[in-house]
């Protein structure tokens, strides 16, 4: 069954990749014309993949957690989220207030609307949710949080908020709130799909790593909105311990059923050495102010977590999804290739060697542009397989009444 939501996941797929290809051309200087949308990039992967596949898995999750049957697709929601997430990337590049003020709203409506949707069927279900629900529901605060915080970003609202850093407070909650936070709660359902006889995880550390993770994601939000940057440190500090705990355990358990080594659980769990390499730079930018390192870091250093971590999770999830949707009988794998996997992390390592040496950032960068190109497309050929297949299927069924519409205008078929 189609879900309107992935198809437009794939669909901005399609346009994160021409946008990627596109970088490496202006980075080697062939397409001047077209720089400075590096934020249309990353809303392309933020909000145009991640969140589209979040519409679309999170009822089906919680429906299923609580014994419920699938619930139908929300058109309004569909409608709401898409009209809202054009009329931003319109409006950001055109720095059009009108179209910012009310693409944020459409999209802040569609998050609450998805979080009522949530709330509606886990209060209807017998059973209880699982501890995955609880990283959902805070990483959909966090987005809300983020969606506002963005939305104001060039409409002065940081001055009434009294926020000194409006864009760091915005990524942050995007990024280790809602995409970390969301990200973890997939993790833990996919590892109770792959790998549901395994007990490498007991019912605690799932909590454990849920509760550091929040407390995590609030230091960093709250450290540069308040100016205390000891909220900051502590904050990363602390949401990486509980990520690290959550991947200990996701590890553990596909290893136990003897799935960790496929490329699918590879580019799943790898993805996250790039947040852990962002922590890493952190003191970069704090210690070594005013250097050309921490300010290329602290400009365009978000790439490595958008391509490294949440684009090379997409990898794995999207063609997963899409396939547990569209073939409901057969037992989906994880996306991701060695190409994809092998490409998409020696980009990321180009890119960061990029913002340490100046010389050469200009050849480093439009490499790891390509090869994130190049890792993009066995996922994008794979996604359009399966929309093909399906589409192949429904158009077959189409066709059979009308192949046997003649036999009963004449009257049925003659016996002999």
């Amino acid at each position: 069954m189609f879900n309107p939501h992935l198809v437009m996941g794939v669909f901005y797929l399609s346009l994160a990749a021409a946008a990627t290809l596109g970088a490496g051309l202006i980075s080697a200087g062939l397409l001047p014309a077209f720089a400075g949308l590096r934020w249309l990039r990353v809303h392309f992967i933020t909000l145009g993949i991640l969140t589209q596949v979040l519409f679309a898995a999170l009822p089906w999750l919680t429906a299923r957690q609580v014994g419920q049957p699938r619930p139908r697709i929300r058109w309004d929601v569909w409608l709401i989220y898409n009209a809202g997430l054009i009329a931003l990337l319109v409006g950001i590049p055109l720095v059009n207030t009108a179209m910012m003020i009310a693409g944020g709203t459409l999209v802040f409506v569609a998050v609450l609307v998805l979080i009522w949707q949530v709330q509606g069927l886990a209060r209807a279900g017998s059973a209880r949710c699982a501890i995955s629900s609880r990283f959902y529901g805070a990483g959909l605060l966090y987005l809300l949080l983020g969606v506002f915080l963005g939305t104001g970003l060039w409409l002065d609202w940081a001055s009434w908020l009294h926020l000194p850093a409006p864009k760091e407070v915005h990524v942050h909650s995007n990024l280790w709130g809602f995409g970390s936070l969301v990200l973890g709660g997939l993790l833990l359902d996919l590892r109770t799909r792959l790998a549901p006889a395994s007990s490498a995880m007991r019912a605690k550390w799932p909590a454990v790593a849920f509760l550091l993770m929040v407390i995590g994601a609030l230091g960093l939000v709250l450290g540069p909105w308040l100016e205390i940057r000891i909220l900051d440190a502590g904050g990363v500090a602390i949401h990486t311990v509980g990520t690290l705990v959550l991947l200990v355990g996701v590890a553990r358990g596909l290893r136990a059923a003897g799935r960790l080594r496929t490329p699918g659980s590879l580019q799943l769990l790898t993805p996250y050495a790039w947040q852990m390499v962002a922590v890493l730079m952190a003191p970069v930018v704090v210690f070594a102010a005013g250097t050309a390192a921490a300010g290329a870091i602290a400009g365009e250093g978000s790439l490595i977590l958008t391509y490294g971590w949440l684009l090379g999770f997409a990898f794995a999830l999207l063609p997963y999804l899409l396939e547990a949707r569209l073939y409901p009988g057969r037992e989906p794998e994880l996306g991701g290739t060695w190409i994809s996997l092998g490409a998409g992390h020696l980009g990321t390592v180009l890119y960061t060697a990029s913002l340490f040496l100046v010389d050469y950032r200009g050849l480093l960068q439009t490499v790891a542009f390509m090869l994130w190109t190049l890792a993009l497309l066995p996922i994008l050929a794979r996604s359009w397989r399966a929309l093909g297949a399906a589409t192949s299927r429904l158009e077959a069924l189409d066709r059979q009444p009308a192949t046997s519409a003649p036999a009963r205008e004449g009257g049925g078929v003659k016996e002999s």
